[in-house]
C-alpha cells in the first residue's frame, strides 16, 4: 500500500509538472551555479581586485605629479592568477621613486609622454575637431590612450585615409594616432533619445 502511494504521488507531481496544453510556457531560471556559469568571470569581479584599483588609483595624482613631464600612463592588468597590479609608464628615461612601488607595480619606459600626447591631441582637435557630420575632415572626439601610448581620434572611416594625410600635415606623426570608427557625432539629444 505505501509503495502504491509513493507511486501515485510521484505520477501526480510528474503530470503537474508537465505544460498544459493551451496553458503558457513559463520561463524556466537559472540556479545560481548556472547563472555563473553563464557569466564569463573578469578578475575585476573579485573583491580583492577592487579594493586594489581604488588604493592604486588613489596614488594616480601623486605619481603624475612626482614624475611631472615625463608621466606617461598609469593603467592596471593581471597577473596569471587574475590579481591586480599597476603598470607605471614613464617617459625619457626618468627614475621613479620606491615609494609608488608598491602592489606589485611594474615600470615601463615609453616613447611619448602624456603632455606630448596631449599637445599633439590638442594640435590635432583644434585644427579639425567638429561636429559636423558634412566635414570630410571632421574627428569627432579623441582621447590619450596611455596603454598604448598614443592618441585615439573618431571619425568616420571612410575619410580615415584623408583624415590621416590632414594629421601628417599638421607635422603629426600618423604612427602616434590610434584610429576608431564613429559614424557620426554623438549629441546630447541623441544620447537623451538613445538613439
Amino acid at each position: 500500500m505505501k509503495k502504491a502511494s509513493l507511486a501515485l504521488l510521484f505520477l501526480l507531481i510528474s503530470s503537474a509538472a508537465q505544460p498544459q496544453t493551451g496553458a503558457p510556457n513559463h520561463t524556466r531560471f537559472l540556479t545560481l551555479e548556472e547563472a555563473m556559469a553563464e557569466v564569463p568571470y573578469h578578475p575585476m569581479d573579485d573583491e580583492e581586485n577592487i579594493r586594489l584599483s581604488k588604493e592604486i588609483y588613489k596614488d594616480y595624482d601623486a605619481i603624475r605629479a612626482d614624475l611631472g613631464d615625463d608621466f606617461g600612463g598609469l593603467w592596471l592588468e593581471f597577473n596569471p592568477y587574475g590579481k591586480v597590479y599597476p603598470v607605471i609608464a614613464v617617459a625619457n628615461g626618468k627614475a621613479i621613486d620606491r615609494k609608488w612601488l608598491k602592489h606589485g607595480a611594474v615600470v615601463v619606459q615609453v616613447a611619448r609622454s602624456v603632455k606630448q600626447l596631449t599637445a599633439m591631441q590638442d594640435v590635432i582637435m583644434d585644427a579639425m575637431g567638429s561636429s559636423d557630420p558634412h566635414d570630410e575632415l571632421a574627428i569627432y572626439s579623441s582621447y590619450v590612450d596611455e596603454k598604448s601610448n598614443r592618441v585615439a581620434i573618431r571619425a568616420p572611416l571612410r575619410h580615415r585615409e584623408k583624415i590621416m594625410a590632414n594629421i601628417q600635415s599638421l607635422g603629426v606623426d600618423a604612427s602616434v594616432i590610434l584610429f576608431e570608427e564613429q559614424a557620426h557625432p554623438i549629441t546630447f539629444y541623441g544620447i537623451e533619445r538613445a538613439d
